[in-house]
């Protein structure tokens, strides 16, 4: 669906590319980080919005799978979107739109709603310089930066932004920019790769009372039957927050409506009457197994499916959890 090239890298001064981004106001929907009273969200951009796009030190919400699978939608009813840009998508995002992508774009059964938004988005991602405690991608042996995936990806380095061009579209977004371009020089190279093993170096530290080994996979093939389950169950509140905030959470549930039409919701695996059949009986009772199948999902289920594993090491379901539950404790307790 979409070619990858040889990386270029450009830079440019932070007002060039500004003035570049309002050029393109004319042809696309453009969303980016905007400052708000409730932090930093994602905003549709007019010329004003442009000059207060915010640096982005790590990811926000929402994640970008609010952009291509709607909360709710109807299915039974034909549209077309708009051409649209999403600026500061972050390298956890981007891992969790490939998940998304095997499933909906599966060529035995493509979705067409989501390949018709997927097709028409183009994502200018940005590195990650000032993580969150939360994140922890690089304990799962990521990167905090986008490798692959991204039309464009920006990179800040002093006063300047250094430019990647990922694929062939964007390098025609670029070229609509109508900014001055100058190649990146081996020395805003090497600055830009140390920043990037300091970041990473980072999450490590602010990570390390947390022990499990980055293959989980191989962590949980003989911990389906431990306590660890129940006990750290018994503080979820099933409220849904940590499936609804995932990047990388898909499941869904159809609801007829009237007049013929039909509405895909998002569900979530933490529902009681998620697994439940015709009949009554559910695999699925209780709560731990609920909660246990979550992280087998994540980590042992797609990796055997679709050969990825589908946490991010976004940290956003830690943030969210009222129940306190946090990821990296469940798997260092799973480690024991």
């Amino acid at each position: 669906m979409i070619c990858n090239i040889m990386a270029k890298v450009f830079h440019v001064d932070l007002d060039a590319w500004k003035a570049g981004v309002k050029a393109l106001l004319r042809a696309y929907a453009v969303y980016g980080p905007i400052e708000s009273t409730f932090g930093i969200k994602y905003s549709l951009l007019d010329e004003d919005k442009v000059d207060k796009l915010a640096k982005l030190g790590a990811r926000i919400y929402p994640s970008i799978k609010f952009f291509l699978y709607p909360v709710q939608e109807n299915v039974v009813k034909e549209f077309q979107p708009r051409d649209t840009i999403l600026m500061g998508v972050k390298g956890c995002d981007l891992r969790a739109v490939a998940t998304l992508d095997s499933v909906f774009l599966d060529p035995d059964f493509i979705d067409d709603y989501y390949k018709l938004r997927r097709d028409n988005t183009i994502i200018i991602s940005e590195d990650c310089f000032n993580p969150l405690d939360v994140c922890f991608c690089s304990c799962l042996g990521d990167t905090p930066f986008p490798e692959k995936g991204f039309d464009l990806n920006l990179s800040y380095i002093e006063d300047k932004i250094l430019i990647e061009v990922g694929t062939e579209r964007g390098q025609k977004v670029l070229d609509e920019m109508n900014i001055e371009l100058n190649e990146a020089n081996a020395t805003q190279i090497a600055e830009r790769d140390e920043l990037r093993k300091r970041v990473a170096e980072t999450i490590l530290e602010s990570n390390k009372k947390f022990k499990f080994p980055e293959d989980i996979y191989n962590l949980l093939k003989d911990k389906y039957e431990s306590e660890v389950w129940k006990q750290h169950a018994e503080t979820c509140v099933t409220c849904f927050a940590c499936t609804n905030v995932c990047p990388s959470c898909h499941c869904f549930l159809l609801q007829e409506l009237e007049d013929f039409a039909k509405a895909r919701v998002w569900d979530s695996c933490q529902s009681v009457g998620y697994a439940r059949v015709a009949g009554g009986a559910n695999p699925r009772k209780h709560l731990f197994e609920r909660f246990r199948n979550r992280y087998y999902c994540k980590f042992v289920y797609r990796v055997e499916r679709f050969g990825l594993r589908a946490c991010v090491g976004c940290g956003r379901c830690i943030e969210a959890c009222h129940g306190k539950i946090d990821m990296r404790e469940v798997l260092t307790d799973l480690a024991k």
